[in-house]
C-alpha cells in the first residue's frame, strides 16, 4: 500500500509534493508522520477543495508540477497513476518538471494501483529521464 511504498523515504517534516492528488486520498492513505510537510496539487480546483476539506492542516496548491514547484523545493514528489492519466507526448516534460522541483538527492515515487500501464514503458520513461540528467561523478541513479 501507499504506507508501505514512502516508509523511510523521508523524515517527518520533509517537504514533499503529491502530484496530481486530486482529492486528496493519498494524503489520507499516509501515516500521520509523513503527512508533516506534505503539500498536495492538482490542476482541478474543485478536486482540491475535496482534498482540503478531508485533510484539515494540510497545503493545498491549484496546479502543474512546473507551476507549484519551485527550483529544488522538494525532498520528495510522489504520485499515484499519474502517467496513466497523461498523454505520452506529456512524460517527458513531466519527469523534468519533477526532476527540477527535486533537491539533490531527492526522491521521487510513482505508485500504480493499476497494471494498466506496462512496466516497460515505465522503464523507458526513467531511462529517459536519467539519459537527459545523467548522475554526477559518485552519484548514483
Amino acid at each position: 500500500g501507499v504506507a508501505r511504498a514512502v516508509e523511510g523515504r523521508w523524515a517527518p517534516g520533509a517537504h514533499v509534493l503529491d502530484i496530481g492528488g486530486g482529492t486528496g486520498i493519498v494524503y489520507r492513505l499516509l501515516p500521520p508522520a509523513a503527512r508533516e510537510g506534505l503539500v498536495v496539487s492538482d490542476v482541478d480546483p474543485r478536486a482540491l477543495k475535496v482534498a482540503e476539506l478531508r485533510g484539515r492542516g494540510g497545503q493545498f496548491r491549484v496546479g502543474t508540477v512546473a507551476q507549484v514547484a519551485g527550483p529544488s523545493e522538494f525532498e520528495a514528489m510522489l504520485s499515484l497513476e499519474l502517467f496513466t492519466a497523461l498523454p505520452p507526448e506529456r512524460h517527458a516534460a513531466l519527469l523534468q518538471a519533477i526532476l527540477m522541483g527535486l533537491k539533490p538527492g531527492g526522491v521521487y515515487i510513482s505508485m500504480y494501483d493499476q497494471p494498466s500501464f506496462p512496466h516497460d514503458l515505465r522503464l523507458g520513461l526513467l531511462r529517459q529521464l536519467v539519459a537527459s540528467n545523467p548522475p554526477a561523478d559518485g552519484e548514483s541513479v
